[in-house]
C-alpha cells in the first residue's frame, strides 16, 4: 500500500510540474505581448517559452522536495 501511495504521489507531482511549466509558458507569452503591444510569431513564442523555462528552477520540485534548498 505504501509503495502504491508513493507511485501515486510521484505521478501527481509530475503532472503538477507539467501544468506549472505550461502555465509559465502561457504567462510569458501573454506578458510579452502586453509589454510589446504586438502579436508574437510562433518562433517568438518558442524562444520566449524556452528562455522562461530555463530561468525557472524545477530541480528541487522534481527531486521530491528533498533537497537542502541550496542554489546548486
Amino acid at each position: 500500500m505504501l509503495e502504491q501511495a508513493r507511485r501515486d504521489i510521484e505521478t501527481e507531482t509530475r503532472l503538477a510540474l507539467e501544468r506549472i511549466r505550461k502555465e509559465v509558458a502561457d504567462l510569458t507569452v501573454i506578458a510579452t505581448e502586453k509589454v510589446t503591444r504586438k502579436t508574437l510569431t510562433s518562433e517568438d513564442h518558442q524562444r520566449l517559452i524556452q528562455e522562461a523555462l530555463r530561468e525557472v528552477d524545477f530541480s528541487a520540485l522534481e527531486s521530491g522536495g528533498h533537497g537542502n534548498g541550496g542554489t546548486g
